[in-house]
């Protein structure tokens, strides 16, 4: 009996394989819509370099529930799918799953005028936002896409770039650049019950009152080996980076491998939020400035019950203005009942005009960390060393250390490869204004070595 089970299920699969189609545009249809409606579970559509419009209200493309793979043949940089301001580039609003594959695309121009998806006469909540992409109640897969130059307007202006409505979608080595929202989201707005997953993305240049690259709100996201940078929230926003919050659902953030640097925000420079759990693991979180409070981090706990980990972070160079915590700021209404487990992490360079140039407030437990030069003092809050933890108002000397771990190895050698030329003062180790073949000399004098303890820098 499983013997013919097992041929009937091989049967089907070689049938499935047998009846997939593979569609061109504009070899077979001029449009990529009308390749879409012709196209059935299994088959690929292949779109050739060009740019694609539309003239149907509220998108260029609407994926329609299928199991289709959407593929350019030549990669996004040719292959452009243009809102042209008047309509989104790619709605998934029909219950599309990972089968449905969208890959090698730039996306843009897309604007986030609303469309009657559900075609039942009313203006929902989710109707009218995602200026590049909507995914409402869909969990499509997107690879090696470009989404750019977007706009979500309107009082209540929710993802620039990308839209998620309980949804979860794949999201892997894509471009999120230079979208806007009036609202929160500017480059990823991710909402009411939603898990994505978004891996090896750049989140760049996008701007937003709250959140301008990342946005999430009763969700829980998975963030792993992105580039957050550059991005920059209002005036009275918080999130530069990346910004979450829970209120009725239990959020859990998992971030790992990632870069956020260089954001700004009004509290939260590179992150800002509240979740239940909070894991931020192999991050570097640098060059972030908050005018008020929390250059790196803006943690709190607003009356609930919150878990956060910090492990093998760097955490360096960012700034607060008016008040408290450079590195990290702990606050809410309970906020030394809560603890932060630091762990193989290093904390410094961080300044605050007030208290906490290294972290402030809360109840923090240390291991294996160092906390050192920041301005102007380490910690502001309690906290404990579970053992091999160093909390100095010097840092060891380290010539040769760009990246602020304590030791020379490899990724040093990166950084000042990726620094050269400039005037990267974490890079320029004789201090001449610029990084040039003199650091990297220095550099490998110390290649392998650990900075020396209680020398100052």
């Amino acid at each position: 009996m499983r013997l013919i089970v097992t041929t009937l299920f091989a049967i089907l699969a070689l049938s499935l394989a047998a009846s997939a189609a593979t569609i061109t545009v504009p070899g077979d249809y001029p449009t990529i819509q009308e390749a879409v409606d012709a196209a059935s579970d299994g088959d690929e559509i292949i779109v050739a370099p060009g740019t694609y419009t539309s003239t149907q209200d509220g998108h260029v493309v609407n994926m329609k529930g299928k199991a289709v793979t959407l593929r350019s043949s030549n990669g996004p940089k040719v292959t452009i799918i243009d809102g042209q301001d008047d309509r989104r580039g790619i709605a998934c609003v029909s219950g599309e799953n990972k089968a449905t594959v969208i890959e090698g695309f730039t996306i843009t121009n897309g604007d986030n005028t609303w469309y009657d998806y559900d075609d039942d006469g009313n203006e929902d909540v989710w109707e009218d936002d995602g200026g590049g992409i909507i995914c409402s109640y869909s969990d499509p897969t997107l690879l090696n896409c470009r989404i750019s130059s977007n706009t979500a307007n309107g009082v209540y202006g929710y993802g620039g770039g990308v839209y998620c409505w309980r949804s979860s979608p794949i999201l892997t080595g894509c471009t999120i650049k230079d979208n806007t929202a009036s609202y929160v989201g500017g480059g990823i707005s991710i909402r009411n019950r939603s898990y994505p997953s978004l891996v090896d993305c750049t989140i760049e240049g996008n701007t937003a009152e709250a959140g301008a690259g990342i946005d999430a709100y009763d969700s829980s996201p998975t963030i792993s080996d992105c580039t957050i940078s550059g991005n920059t929230a209002g005036s009275f926003g918080s999130g530069g980076g990346i910004y979450w919050y829970n209120q009725e659902w239990d959020q859990i953030i998992t971030i790992s491998g990632c870069t956020i640097s260089n954001n700004t925000a009004m509290n939260g420079g590179g992150i800002l939020g509240r979740a239940d759990d909070v894991t931020i693991t192999d991050c570097t979180i640098s060059n972030n400035t908050a005018y008020n409070t929390g250059g790196g981090i803006w943690l709190y706990d607003d009356g609930g019950v919150i878990d956060i980990t910090i492990t093998n972070c760097t955490i360096s160079g960012n700034t607060v203005l008016i008040s408290s915590g450079g590195g990290i700021y702990c606050n809410g209404s309970s906020n030394e009942d809560y603890t932060t487990m630091i762990t193989n992490c290093t904390i410094t360079g961080n300044t605050a005009p007030g208290s906490g140039g290294g972290i402030f407030g809360g109840n923090n437990t240390l291991t294996n960390t160092t906390i050192c030069s920041n301005e102007p003092d380490q910690v502001y809050g309690k906290w404990n060393d579970e053992g091999g933890s160093t909390v100095e108002d010097e840092c060891p000397n380290c010539s040769g250390d760009a990246t602020g771990d304590f030791f020379v190895d490899v990724n040093d050698v990166l950084y000042v490869l990726s620094a050269w030329g400039s005037d990267d003062a974490n890079a320029d180790f004789d201090e001449n204004g610029l990084v040039d073949v003199n650091d990297v000399l220095i550099l490998l004098s110390q290649f392998g070595e650990a900075c020396s303890a209680g020398a100052v820098q």
